[in-house]
């Protein structure tokens, strides 16, 4: 394994780190397939308390259990199936040894799981109140489609190396996903902190409104911070791998 793999694969378990610790632990503690149970621990809850007495995010998460609940229960299901099982697919000693058993059995899984994704991702992204997660995430949809296109079209043309280009790719552009999570703990933490030259301080008795604005815009930002890093990285990784042109069918 060189340098290159050995950052790609720290950067991954960082992320999964990330994305776990945020968003999948917290799901399962609030028992998301449950929308009853999981409303009222959001209403036992004062503030989410990441700036000052700040209440965004209760309010997203809210939304997410009653109006947008359609999108996210599926949205939330099939990213659980493909953060937990998509790297399983990037090790070669499991692709090689069970390529027919397992390998293709689980891509077919895993590609569903995408789509769901996509779909559900665009269902969230349209009924948002933020028009910076909506114009990115709509963005993102439309990079991952294309992505998983290409991905199944060359599955099954076993046409093996495009096939893995393209897999990489997906991989990569949906790490915007995990990236947003990295991102936000480093700018709220940044905040809480005391380096707080991106947003205004919030002095003690500041109201909800001024605090939850602070929160939006944090938000707002790591979702442009995550596509421009997972986007930048996937495409430096796949020009290093694979050169700067498409890998041809032949290619060995």
């Amino acid at each position: 394994m060189n340098g290159r793999d050995k950052f790609a694969v720290t950067t991954l378990v960082i992320l999964h780190i990330c994305i776990w610790a945020t968003s999948i632990l917290s799901n399962f503690g609030i028992h998301y397939w449950n929308k009853e149970h999981a409303l009222q621990v959001l209403y036992e809850k004062a503030n989410d308390g990441v700036v000052g007495n700040s209440t965004f995010f209760l309010k997203v998460s809210e939304s997410y259990f009653t109006k947008r609940y359609a999108y996210y229960l599926p949205h939330v299901t099939s990213a659980i199936i493909w953060w937990n099982f998509y790297f399983l697919q990037l090790i070669p000693k499991l692709r090689h040894a069970f390529k027919k058993a397992f390998h293709r059995r689980l891509g077919r899984v895993l590609m569903v799981s995408v789509f769901v994704q996509i779909v559900t991702g665009a269902g969230l992204a349209l009924t948002s109140d933020s028009k910076v997660f909506t114009l990115i995430s709509i963005w993102l949809a439309l990079a991952v489609t294309y992505c998983l296109y290409y991905a199944w079209k060359f599955a099954i043309e076993r046409d093996i190396q495009r096939h893995k280009f393209w897999v990489l790719r997906m991989v990569g552009y949906l790490q915007g996903l995990s990236f947003q999570r990295f991102w936000m703990i480093v700018l709220i933490g940044s905040y809480q902190m005391g380096w707080r030259g991106l947003y205004p301080t919030m002095e003690a008795g500041s109201t909800v409104e001024a605090c939850n604005s602070v929160v939006k815009d944090i938000f707002d930002h790591s979702m442009i911070l995550s596509t421009l890093t997972a986007v930048y990285l996937t495409e430096w990784y796949l020009s290093e791998e694979f050169g700067m042109t498409l890998p041809s069918k032949n290619m060995k």
